[in-house]
């Protein structure tokens, strides 16, 4: 039966290709974005992962880069008791890199973190860049110098002391690091004054601020301290909160996946019906003469739902060879690939399947129902 079913889809070969390409188009989208997801999710829980401070951000900003808060609010959380030092932070995109326009259709933007240049240690790229491959870090009193990834220097062919324009200045490469994030391959790290100037961002005011305890047992603790004392200045978020934020981000992105697959499952589905029902009703003759030699309803349907699995099995194969590559091109052009895990792949090809079959059962059962005699007449009728 398993070879006869088999054979039964290569039939009608156009017919049976039509079905295969919607499957493997939905398990490649489906694939391919919860990948995304789940990469992206990797990427933000490993950049703070190693958090050893609490993050502050202006009071209901969603993300940093819309956050802006008084550099003069530093004195504020210093006066709390534990803190050993706070570091502000401005970050942005640039609209140039060596005169090339900085865009995402060149892949992830390069993006300018300016810090305090003394207190790199303090601040919330510590733990991301802390390897320092050649050259130095910055320093105290550090102007008109970065610090770029091993990713920045291989991509733009930079080494130490290689100038690197951003916007309208020109910047001195002191230091290449390897980070221990991906979040922070494309990221260029300049003193603080200097990113003002390159971003254009108003005197006095900052993104945000990195608030190191001196025991770093305290972390939760001067965290709540500072949404109780600045309830209407700022929001703090210590490691977990930062994962759980991002977590939330995340959740609303998955419900989009699934409504994605929902409609790929609806649109492969419909295929797989289709091309079923279609080889149901110009089989009649042939269903009529197997049930008079002694089939069963249970043979005939076992029949058709196997033809629908097998669609399933090929469609689901192609379309994880599909996703892979395309999760691969992505990753190529943008620097983000997709985190495709077996478990995700052994899932992606179950859900193939299980709608290949599911989308069968009704011609099946059709097909199960005939009468031997006015299926035969069908046939000849045709």
């Amino acid at each position: 039966m398993f070879k006869m079913s088999f054979l039964n889809l290569l039939r009608r070969k156009s017919r049976t290709v039509l079905a295969l390409l919607g499957i493997m188009i939905g398990v490649a989208a489906l694939l391919v974005l919860v990948g995304l997801v789940e990469g992206i999710n990797a990427l933000a829980l490993d950049a703070v992962g190693g958090m050893q401070g609490v993050y502050v951000m202006q009071d209901g900003a969603t993300d940093d880069s819309l956050s802006i808060v008084n550099l003069s609010d530093k004195s504020k959380l210093e006066a709390i008791q534990g803190v050993k030092v706070v570091t502000p932070t401005i970050l942005g995109v640039p609209q140039t890199v060596d005169g090339k326009r900085n865009s995402m259709s060149g892949g992830i933007p390069v993006s300018v973190i300016g810090t305090d240049p003394g207190q790199v240690s303090n601040s919330l790229l510590a733990t991301a860049m802390q390897n320092l491959k050649e050259g130095r870090m910055l320093r105290s009193g550090d102007e008109g110098v970065v610090l770029i990834s091993t990713k920045l220097s291989d991509d733009r062919k930079k080494h130490v002391n290689s100038t690197i324009k951003i916007n309208d200045y020109s910047f001195k490469v002191i230091g290449i690091v390897e980070v221990t994030s991906d979040f922070y391959s494309n990221v260029i790290v300049l003193p603080i004054e200097d990113a003002r100037k390159v971003l254009d961002f108003e005197e006095g005011k900052v993104n945000s601020f990195f608030v190191v305890p001196a025991d770093p047992a305290n972390v939760d603790k001067i965290d709540k301290i500072i949404d109780f004392k600045y309830p209407d200045d700022f929001d703090a978020y210590s490691a977990q909160e930062t994962a759980a934020l991002t977590g939330d981000i995340l959740d609303s992105l998955r419900a989009m996946t699934l409504v994605i697959a929902l409609i790929s499952s609806i649109v492969a589905g419909i295929g797989v019906m289709n091309t079923m029902l279609m080889s149901v009703m110009e089989r009649y003759s042939e269903i009529g003469v197997l049930k008079a030699v002694g089939w069963t309803n249970n043979n005939v349907m076992q029949m058709i739902l196997l033809e629908s699995m097998f669609l399933g099995v090929l469609g689901g194969i192609a379309g994880i060879v599909f996703g892979i590559l395309v999760g691969e091109l992505i990753g190529i052009a943008s620097g983000l690939y997709p985190l495709m895990t077996p478990m995700l792949i052994s899932e992606v090809f179950i859900f193939a399947i299980s709608v290949s079959v599911f989308a069968g059962a009704y011609p099946a059962f059709r097909a199960s129902r005939l009468e031997p005699i006015d299926a035969l007449r069908e046939g000849q009728g045709d």
